[in-house]
């Protein structure tokens, strides 16, 4: 059965609209065309959806480097990672060569528990040869509900045989503030590294034990954080902001979208007068470049490194049927 695309041309009678709205269909139509030669007289059997999926992404290619589509599966991941935990083994990971290897374990979670180390190479899961795994399946057969079982063969530099482990699943937080501490005396570093869902509550918990250890200036290490969560960024901004500061506005075709964005914070909310030095550097954007630049503009604070990566746009998101979504800007 082949995939059909359903094509609908809407004529308006407006000057103009007939024309284009005509050219529209036309192009549907060869669009259909071309993905029924490619089905029946391609060199090598295809999946229609991947092609769709192409055709999706090349679409918003022509738009700007950051309007994209998120499969159902990357959707759920992103999600999760702005959510700020999953349930799982808790491991940062690489595919080396085909072969699944544990870059870190998680402080704190099962694997660091049990004793897994960088370097090691899983090799079975659950008896099952994990050779020539995937990324997908990595998070289809690790990860699981919290308190269930998955065992791992593990093959580790130095040891002849392979070590065997049965973990136990559990709750593991993606911290988008790894570090916060008294550099040197009154001087206080704070490391975001993403914008989560959790980062103003991680944020003003690094804070307010560092007030209470006599800090009286702050580093606020910001480079290399691609962003996240918009309203992680209007979060951040306003623990340093009056009420009433405007953090950052946005501004569009569809006037819907055009929206100021002010801090709230009550006045007891709003953390001391300390100076701040920003660091950013170019691989700083999005969120980033908000409170950053928020900070800057109130003369809040310094700005130190290098030029960031310079997205002045904020991507709205809309879901999709497939249970996908599309970040467009």
């Amino acid at each position: 059965m082949f995939l059909r695309i359903l094509i609908l041309a809407v004529y308006l009678w407006i000057p103009g609209c007939l024309w284009a709205t005509s050219n529209l269909a036309l192009k549907l139509r060869v669009l259909n065309e071309v993905l029924l030669f490619v089905r029946e007289k391609y060199v090598e059997e295809v999946d229609p959806s991947k092609l769709m999926d192409g055709a999706i992404e090349g679409m918003l290619e022509r738009l700007d480097p950051h309007s994209e589509y998120q499969s159902p599966e990357e959707r759920a991941r992103m999600t999760e990672k702005l959510r700020g935990d999953y349930e799982g083994i808790g491991i940062a990971f690489e595919i080396r060569n085909g072969i699944l290897t544990v870059i870190s374990p998680i402080e704190g979670g099962p694997s660091y528990k049990l004793g897994i180390k960088a370097g090691d190479q899983i090799v079975k899961i659950d008896g099952k040869s994990a050779i020539g795994i995937k990324e997908r399946e990595v998070f289809e057969r690790l990860r699981g509900p919290k308190g269930t079982k998955v065992h791992v063969s593990i093959r580790r530099a130095g040891v002849d045989s392979l070590l065997e482990f049965t973990i136990v699943r559990d709750k593991i937080p993606i911290r988008s503030v790894p570090y916060a501490y008294i550099l040197r005396p009154g001087v206080g570093y704070v490391r975001i590294t993403r914008f989560g869902s959790r980062t103003g509550e991680e944020l003003e918990a690094a804070l307010d034990s560092l007030e209470a250890e006599g800090m009286e200036k702050l580093i606020l290490d910001l480079r290399s954080n691609p962003g996240g969560l918009f309203t992680a960024a209007i979060d951040v901004a306003e623990k340093f902001l009056p009420s009433g500061s405007i953090v950052t506005y946005t501004k569009g075709r569809d006037p819907e979208v055009d929206e100021e964005y002010v801090a709230e914070a009550e006045p007891d909310e709003v953390h001391p007068y300390y100076p701040i030095i920003v660091l950013i550097n170019h691989a700083s954007a999005s969120a980033s470049e908000i409170v950053s630049g928020a900070l800057q503009d109130w003369d809040r604070a310094l700005i130190a490194g290098q030029r960031s990566f310079g997205k002045g746009l904020v991507q709205h998101q809309f879901a999709l049927s497939d249970g996908g979504a599309l970040l467009l800007t």
